[in-house]
């Protein structure tokens, strides 16, 4: 029984996501040092599995509580009657559902995407790569009719700098430049 309350796939996918940050975290452990500064090979990695293992693990703490709102507010047969009657469905009462082949088409290009944006990083370089590849993100996943185009070119130049100026001055870490040398 798939109940919105209940998140089934939600709750798998943030304790897979759980485990593989770990993993990930203990398997950067055996990235070999190939600089002297004291941030290595190793930071960047490190950084994303902590952040996933975080994300993931607030995931799995509001489909806990969302599991905790349900069984107070149904009894089990109820939330059976219900899911019978169609009146509740996976997705819930606020949201629209959306269709499965669209969901394939958006995880399709977004693959797409990725490919290219890691094809013209090294030519057009970190910035101009991040942006074109942010924009086209934006548009891709966002509903046309809320676009907010303002919103994606500000989001999509300004995060890319902070980035890249973060690696560059606070790490020391050079990004590909490409274009812009």
């Amino acid at each position: 029984m798939i109940v919105k309350a209940l998140r089934v796939k939600d709750l798998i996918a943030a304790v897979a996501l759980l485990i593989f940050s770990i993993v990930m975290y203990i398997g950067t452990n055996n990235l070999q040092m190939l600089t002297n500064s004291q941030i290595g090979s190793d930071f960047a990695p490190r950084l994303i599995a902590i952040g996933l293992f975080i994300l993931s693990a607030i995931l799995l703490v509001q489909v806990l509580m969302d599991f905790v709102k349900a069984s107070k507010k149904y009894k089990p047969e109820e939330v059976e009657e219900l899911v019978e009657q169609k009146k509740i469905e996976e997705v819930g009462e606020e949201g629209a559902k959306i269709p499965d082949k669209t969901r394939y088409i958006n995880a399709s290009l977004t693959m797409i995407l990725i490919a290219a944006y890691v094809f013209i990083m090294p030519i057009v370089g970190f910035l101009l790569g991040t942006i074109a590849y942010l924009m086209a993100q934006f548009c891709l996943l966002g509903d046309r009719k809320y676009w907010n185009i303002p919103l994606f070119i500000g989001l999509a130049i300004v995060v890319p700098i902070i980035i890249y100026y973060t690696f560059r001055v606070g790490f020391e870490l050079r990004l590909p430049a490409g274009w812009l040398g």
